[in-house]
This record gives structure tokens, sequence and C-alpha cells, in this order.
């Protein structure tokens, strides 16, 4: 054996020499699997924009999740969980409208045009979150969704639809 290449007078590696290769190979192949592992982790866990916010935070359910109405009726939602605490915005919207469909008129008074209905939204009292909202349909039966938002003074946001049927 040669004792700076390990290898045999033939050309051949010795066994041992052999192992220690074949140890190193594998922990290389390890070795690099991981640190790609690790890569694709901290891309996903980063994502595009950097972003380490979390999304949807706010603890938050609308009662009914579903209803069906006829046209030119009303029904009444409530918005309730953990999250809807003192300072905490609470807006409702109708989701194929834009905000000029929402209103806090007293008496209620739909704004206009709004094809897919509006909401009425109780005035808000200070600091307490507006939990009720009623949501009044047009003269157009369709499927549509009404939208509590939600967002806290930390900058938490949230949100929870309610599908609506609107029936002849």
């Amino acid at each position: 054996m040669h004792a700076l290449t390990g290898s045999e007078p033939d050309g051949s590696i010795t066994p041992s020499i052999r192992a220690v290769v074949q140890i190193y190979t594998f922990f290389m192949i390890r070795v690099k699997h991981s640190v790609f592992v690790l890569l694709v982790m901290v891309a996903v866990l980063v994502g595009c924009g950097g972003s380490t916010k979390a999304t949807n935070s706010v603890d938050m359910t609308v009662a009914p999740k579903a209803a069906t109405i006829h046209v030119l009726s009303s029904i009444d939602f409530l918005a309730s969980g953990s999250s809807l605490v003192k300072y905490t915005n609470v807006y409702w919207v109708v989701e194929e409208e834009d905000l000029s469909c929402t209103t806090e008129s007293v008496p209620p008074q739909a704004p206009s045009p709004c094809p897919s209905g509006w909401v009425w939204e109780t005035t808000g009292s200070g600091d307490v979150p507006r939990t009720q909202a009623t949501y009044y349909s047009s003269s157009t039966p369709g499927v549509y969704h009404v939208v509590a938002k939600a967002e806290t003074l930390s900058g938490n946001t949230g949100q929870s639809v309610s599908t609506i049927t609107v029936i002849p």
C-alpha cells in the first residue's frame, strides 16, 4: 500500500479508504440536501414580499352563514368572536358592491344604486365594535355575499362571509 494515496500496488483503493470515501460522500449528499431543504423553507417562510405579518388573525364569525330571502326584504346579521373587543373596527359590505352600499342612516335609507342590495350597520358607539348589521335585498334575484371585516389596533385583520340567496 502506498502511504500517501491509500492505494494498493495494483491501483485499487484499500477497504478502509473506500469506507471513508463512502462515508464522506454519504454526508456530503445529506448536507447538500439539507442545505437545499433549508433554503426552500426560508423562501417559503419569507415569501415574495418578505412579510411575516399574520393574515386573518382576527377571530370572527358571522351568523347566519347562509340564508335565503325574498327580493325587497331584509335579514339581520351578528358578528361574534374573541377578537371583537374594545377598539376593534368592524364594518360591513356587500361583496358585489363597494362601501357606498353601506349606510348608517337612521332610519335606514337605501343608498343608490346598489343592484346587489345594501347593508345598514348600527351606528358606532365610541370604541365598541359594530357587531350588528341588516342586509336589504334589491329587486334582482341572485346570490350575494355580506362580509363583516375587522381590524384591530395592532393591525391584525380578518373577515367572515355570509352567502345570501335572493329569490323572487
